[in-house]
C-alpha cells in the first residue's frame, strides 16, 4: 500500500474495533523470516478487532540489506529531515501510534532463541507475556529507547532464533497465533501451553568492551557470570577485563556490537 503511513489510512486504523494489533515484519531488510510469518497470516479474518501487516523496510528487503542508511530499529522516533531510515521511521511513528499492540519480527544469530523483547513492562503484559508462552522474556530497561516496539503503546518483539531456521519460523507462527487467541480473534486451538516457568531477565546496564578487546570464548548467554570472572581480553597486550559483579549475559556474542561486548541483566520472576 503506498498510502499506508498517509494521515487518511491512519484515521481508517484508528476508528477500527480494537484491539487493533500490527504484524510488523522486515524492520532490518536481511532478516527473512518475518516475511514467511506475513504470508502464513496474510489471509487472516480476525474475529474481532483489527489486524495490520506491515512491510517495515521495503527498500532494505528489496536489495538485501540490513539497512540502507542507518539501523531502522534504532532511531525511532526519526526525524523528518535525516537520512533514509530516520525520515521512514518518521513515517512510522503515527502509524504505530494507533495500535494497542505491535509485534515485530526478527531473527539473531547471536544465540538468543526463544525470546521476545520488550522494552516496557507493567502488569497489563504479564498475562499477554503467560499466553504467549515463550522460553524467556528480555526486558531491555536499562538500554536506549530507540527501537521500534519503543514507539509502541506495547511492543513485543519476537527473536525466536536463526533466519534459515525451519524452528525458528514455526516457533514465531505459534507464538504469535497464541497471541491472537489470548484476544479471541481467532478460534481457539489445542495447542500446548509452556507450563514451565519463563526466564525473565530485566537489562540493567552495557558492559563497554575498549578497542582492541574480544568476549572470551566460553561465554553464553543466559549462564551467569560470576564477579571477577574474566569477559574479555586482548590477544596482542594480554589484558584482561573482569566482571564487577554477578550478572546474566545478554546479546553477548563476537560479532554483536562494536563497543559493547553485550548487557548484563537480572533474572526476576513475573
Amino acid at each position: 500500500m503506498a498510502n499506508k503511513y498517509s494521515k487518511k489510512n491512519i484515521e481508517k486504523i484508528q476508528q477500527s474495533p480494537s484491539p487493533r494489533i500490527l504484524l510488523n515484519v522486515g524492520t532490518h531488510g536481511t532478516e527473512r523470516v518475518g516475511l514467511k510469518v506475513a504470508e502464513y497470516f496474510k489471509n487472516l479474518k480476525p474475529l474481532c478487532g483489527t489486524f495490520v501487516i506491515n512491510l517495515a523496510n521495503e527498500k532494505a528487503i528489496n536489495v538485501g540489506k540490513r539497512f540502507i542508511s542507518d539501523d531502522l530499529n534504532r532511531v525511532f522516533p526519526g526525524k523528518e529531515d535525516g537520512n533514509f531510515e530516520e525520515k521512514l521511521a518518521y513515517k512510522m511513528k503515527p502509524f504505530i501510534d494507533v495500535f494497542d499492540i505491535v509485534v515485530d519480527i526478527h531473527s539473531t544469530e547471536t544465540g538468543v532463541n526463544s525470546s521476545l523483547i520488550i522494552t516496557g513492562f507493567t502488569p497489563k503484559m504479564k498475562p499477554i507475556l503467560k499466553a504467549i508462552s515463550p522460553r524467556r522474556v528480555i526486558y531491555m530497561k536499562a538500554t536506549k529507547s530507540n527501537a521500534l516496539i519503543s514507539s509502541a503503546k506495547l511492543g513485543i518483539g519476537f527473536e525466536y532464533g536463526k533466519d534459515k531456521s525451519k524452528k525458528t519460523y514455526q516457533d514465531t507462527v505459534l507464538g504469535v497465533a497464541r497471541l491472537l487467541e489470548y484476544y479471541k480473534m481467532v478460534e481457539p486451538s489445542r495447542r500446548k501451553q509452556n507450563k514451565k516457568t519463563i526466564e525473565f531477565y530485566e537489562v540493567d546496564a552495557s558492559v563497554e568492551k575498549p578497542e582492541g578487546f574480544k568476549v572470551v570464548p566460553g561465554i553464553k548467554n543466559f549462564t551467569l557470570i560470576k564477579k571477577g570472572s574474566t569477559v574479555g581480553h586482548n590477544a596482542k597486550t594480554k589484558e584482561k577485563i573482569l566482571a564487577k559483579k554477578s550478572f546474566y549475559p545478554i546479546l553477548f556474542g563476537k560479532n554483536s556490537y562494536k563497543t559493547i561486548f553485550g548487557f548484563s541483566s537480572k533474572m526476576k520472576k513475573i
